[in-house]
């Protein structure tokens, strides 16, 4: 199929609209230009998508223009009774008006209807009308919040060659005020070509079940819940409402909750977010808060190369799971880093290491979460390893007639400086020179020579330098 570009300014009728908004024509049989609508929910932008799939190519340039359109959409009833605005996406000139809603109609009374009509646009440039083309035409938002399923397209009735099981009321259904909501797609060459919707079982917001874990500090208790896979829109206002023994203790808008003089029993979390999405986790917590049965010896973190070497040691260990390694460069914010498979039930002494391979220049803080098989957990004390930063060395002007000046970015004295042929043979040395001081090669043949620095930090830098 070639794809052609839109030049002039093409009328276009996807549909005749007669008084009352009636579209006055069916789809032709199988042929040129052929497409189908999906309705999506978009989690990263907290937005419903309309789409437009190709299911066969639109051959004619005639076909690069979008014209008069209806894109129609069934909502609970629960929803406020109020139009919706959609935002254009492709074509970025269309204008899609949602003026003719009908709210819970006696043909329908658990259900909205909303048609977004366009007089259409020229396609954007480089939009492809190729079979399985899936087209963007325009985003909405409903018209408030709520986390209710049975979002959907709606199903046309009355439409051969394409016929659609359980179609959706008619203009003359009791309450549908003589409003016809059946969707449209027409170019000027192909004319209409909607067949029909996809995935069309009601777009649900996406669902998600919080996760809870705790920790014990003496006679307190510390609840921890977390939402694994939402996205910055859907976190978007959420609070968290604490209870035990379905009787609610506090609703907070951070993630954790301290109880104090704990005692065993039913522990909840109910996470509910701006858009009324409701989740909850139930925690059953039978045996008194005590330390984690784990006799940590001793926890360790030291250079190891370029990498941290972090081991650890303990004497007893009953219903243990894992240990999480944890990391942070300014010893607040933690992250975890890796994870280590414990022993479960042992009086041995046990010893477990684990290797940083890429730890930051500068202060690298390490801490071990012990997490037993119920989920409870205690963190050892903190070490610091530190990775100093790499000094900067620069030799200049290369290539020289004579003098060669050597410095340092930070201004500290060199260890060490020396100057080699390239064979090998040391020329010259000097030790603690003083950044920005020079060796000078005049007194030597024209050519190549290397020179190795050591800074204040024992690292090495070499560079060859040319004499003319």
């Amino acid at each position: 199929m070639k794809k052609y570009a839109s030049g002039i300014l093409v009328l276009i009728f996807c549909l005749t609209i007669n008084a009352i908004g009636q579209p006055n024509g069916n789809p032709a049989p199988a042929g040129e230009g052929r497409c189908v609508y999906e309705v999506k929910f978009n989690a990263a932008t907290c937005l419903y998508e309309a789409h437009m799939i190709v299911t066969d190519d639109y051959e004619d340039p005639l076909d690069d223009n979008l014209g008069t359109s209806a894109f129609s959409i069934v909502i609970p009833a629960s929803y406020a009774n109020s139009p919706i605005t959609a935002t254009s996406v492709n074509p970025s000139a269309a204008l899609w008006v949602d003026n003719t809603p009908v709210y819970a109609p006696a043909a329908a009374p658990g259900s909205d209807f909303h048609k977004f009509a366009t007089g259409g646009a020229a396609f954007n440039p480089g939009t492809l009308l190729t079979a399985g083309s899936d087209i963007l035409l325009f985003t909405f938002s409903l018209p408030s919040t709520g986390c209710v399923a049975g979002i959907r397209l709606f199903v046309n009735w009355d439409w051969s060659p394409y016929p659609q099981s359980n179609p959706d009321p008619t203009s003359a259904a009791s309450g549908m005020g003589g409003g016809d909501f059946r969707n449209s797609v027409q170019t000027l060459w192909t004319g209409e070509s909607y067949t029909g919707n996809q995935n069309n079982t009601g777009t649900i917001f996406p669902a998600y079940t919080p996760t809870l874990a705790h920790s014990c500090s003496g006679t307190d208790i510390t609840l921890v819940a977390s939402t694994p896979g939402l996205s910055a829109c859907m976190m978007s206002g959420m609070t968290y409402e604490w209870k035990k023994d379905d009787v609610t203790l506090a609703t907070t808008s951070t993630s954790s909750y301290t109880i104090p003089n704990y005692t065993a029993g039913k522990y909840e979390v109910v996470t509910k977010n701006a858009f009324g999405c409701t989740s909850f986790k139930t925690l059953n917590i039978n045996s008194s808060c005590f330390i984690l049965p784990v006799t940590l010896l001793n926890f360790d973190a030291r250079k190891q190369g370029s990498q941290t070497l972090v081991t650890w040691q303990t004497s007893q260990e009953q219903n243990s799971h894992h240990f999480d390694v944890e990391h942070s460069t300014n010893g607040v914010s933690f992250v975890k880093i890796g994870e280590v498979a414990a022993a479960g039930n042992t009086n041995d002494l046990r010893n477990y290491s684990f290797i940083h391979p890429n730890p930051a220049k500068g202060n690298n803080f390490y801490r071990l979460k012990m997490v037993d098989i119920d989920t409870r957990f205690k963190q050892s004390d903190i070490r610091l390893v530190k990775f100093d930063q790499r000094i900067l060395v620069q030799v200049y002007p290369n290539p020289t007639a004579g003098q060669v000046f050597i410095s340092s970015d930070n201004g500290t004295v060199l260890k060490s400086v020396m100057l080699y042929t390239v064979d090998g043979r040391l020329l010259l040395q000097y030790d603690n020179m003083i950044s920005g001081k020079s060796i000078n090669l005049a007194n030597f043949t024209n050519g190549t020579y290397v020179v190795k620095i050591i800074d204040s930090e024992g690292n090495l830098t070499v560079e060859k330098v040319l004499k003319q």
